[in-house]
């Protein structure tokens, strides 16, 4: 009850003390944005594919909504660069006993998850045709319990229950792993062109044998945030824009036509590895165009409660083409449909997220003052410095 008063006493105030969760002059407000782009990639892969009955085969708006589906494919990659960026930084910051560590960790996943588990949970039995748990009883309880820990895809066959949670299960690992690391190989102790070597060596050893890693190599992603975080520095602002927007062209374009050529997936990721380290460089290191246009505030306010959007998207897109089905019937020659939609099916998605956020994430993920990366160390004064920039107000994945 307090959370819902004190959710409706900040809807009063407008949306920045709703949507903004941290004033700390040392925030990189471009991340912020970064997640927001993110998590619209995201919600276009689901959009596509849910819309694509309506869409004639063969036509212009049919290979659109194609590659627009294989663009939106890449939306968990940058998340996993950001999430590296953000960890690893804030680990490497100074030592972190374990277990608090990890137990802000699991602060920060869980209350949304469990929520829409819950959701999910129940319209298993409501709706049959949807449910994925399996019939015999110790296998049902295996698969809750699987689905539960959040470990579907890593480590047992079963298929996530919330799709998109099958990313949570690599952002669990991230977290056990890169402490351990930094720990036992006393990175903290290295110089940071010797850490930047060791990350590209990694990088290059999960490329190499990506093969046999299957969709494995996109650990390397994290690796990119990693990367990104030992090599930022001030940057001229020609040269940050120069560097970010190549960046955000490459990853638009490169990933869908190596898509269309039927090239490798690992030429895919690795193309990916490099443009996102780009656009994210490019938008940290000046306050040049990149730094401006990913700090557009309601891009940001979606960054900032990315994690519910992206949580809860998908179940907003099923009932929303749900009704749409029952209006127009899907018989592949509404090809006009797919801009019409878009507003609708965007707006409907964001309300679900909202709700979520206001009550349930907002409240008891961001409770406590959260782990924040470090600034880079800056030559330029704090109120130039594009990662120190004050604001007003109030993987996935924040801190």
């Amino acid at each position: 009850m307090k959370s819902v008063m004190a959710a409706g006493r900040r809807l009063e105030r407008g949306p920045r003390s709703v949507f903004e969760t941290d004033v700390s002059p040392r925030r990189i407000l471009p991340m912020d944005g970064l997640r927001g782009f993110a998590v619209l990639l995201v919600f276009c892969v689901h959009y596509c594919a849910l819309i694509e009955p309506w869409m004639p085969v063969g036509t212009a708006s049919f290979r659109l909504v194609t590659a627009l589906r294989t663009l939106g494919n890449s939306g968990v990659d940058l998340f996993f660069v950001l999430s590296g960026f953000l960890i690893y930084g804030t680990l490497m910051e100074k030592p972190r006993p374990f277990i608090p560590y990890f137990r802000r960790r699991l602060e920060r996943i869980y209350p949304a998850f469990l929520c829409l588990f819950v959701v999910y949970f129940g319209l298993s039995f409501v709706l049959p045709s949807e449910n994925h748990i399996p019939t015999e009883l110790w296998n049902g309880i295996g698969y809750v319990l699987a689905n539960l820990s959040l470990l579907p895809l890593l480590v047992t066959p079963y298929r996530p229950m919330i799709i998109v949670t099958w990313s949570l299960s690599y952002e669990l690992f991230f977290y056990i792993v890169m402490p351990i690391a930094i720990g036992a190989l006393m990175l903290r102790r290295w110089s940071r062109a010797y850490r930047a070597v060791l990350w590209l060596s990694v990088a290059g050893l999960i490329f190499s044998c990506a093969g046999g890693l299957g969709g494995g190599v996109r650990v390397a992603m994290f690796v990119g945030g990693i990367l990104l975080r030992d090599t930022l520095r001030t940057t001229p602002t020609h040269v940050a824009d120069a560097i970010g927007m190549t960046g955000l062209l490459g990853a638009i374009v490169l990933t869908t036509a190596i898509s269309e050529l039927g090239l490798s997936q690992v030429w895919r990721f690795l193309m990916l590895f490099i443009s996102f380290y780009a656009l994210c460089y490019g938008s940290f290191a000046a306050r040049g165009l990149c730094a401006r246009m990913f700090s557009y505030s309601p891009l940001r306010w979606l960054g900032n409660m990315s994690y519910s959007f992206y949580l809860s998207h998908g179940l907003a897109l099923k009932a929303f083409f749900l009704i749409v089905g029952l209006i127009i019937k899907p018989k592949g020659n509404c090809g006009h449909l797919f801009w019409g939609l878009f507003p609708f099916a965007i707006a409907t998605a964001l309300v679900g997220a909202t709700v979520l956020f206001i009550f349930v994430e907002k409240p008891y993920s961001f409770a406590r003052r959260s782990l924040r990366v470090p600034a880079p160390q800056w030559s330029e004064p704090p109120e130039t410095c594009p990662s120190r920039v004050a604001t007003a107000g109030a993987v996935g994945e924040r801190s």
